[in-house]
């Protein structure tokens, strides 16, 4: 989930992910090995599904048939609760 908040916090959407250094890279080499992951996992998850504002609009928000408004599910910095503290 931290990949997908901290990818609309900084402002990494799906159609933006190719061209954006955000790479997952400040997940340090151990946690990496330890999970199986290489350099770009986060890329890779928000190239291919977006951030978590795309994910929620897509889904249950505006772009679903349930339109629910996102409401405490908004970033902290717009007013929600979401908020993802760097990946260690």
């Amino acid at each position: 989930m931290k990949p997908f908040v901290l990818a609309a916090t900084v402002g990494v959407a799906a159609a933006l992910a190719a061209g954006n250094a955000f790479a997952g890279k400040d997940l340090d080499a151990r946690a990496r090995g330890a999970l199986g992951v290489d350099d770009k996992w986060v890329y890779n998850i928000v190239k291919q599904v977006g951030n978590y504002g795309e994910s929620y609009d897509r889904h249950v928000g505006p772009n679903s048939l349930l339109k629910i408004d996102r409401g405490v599910n908004k970033l902290w910095a717009q007013g929600g609760l979401q908020y993802a503290p760097p990946i260690r």
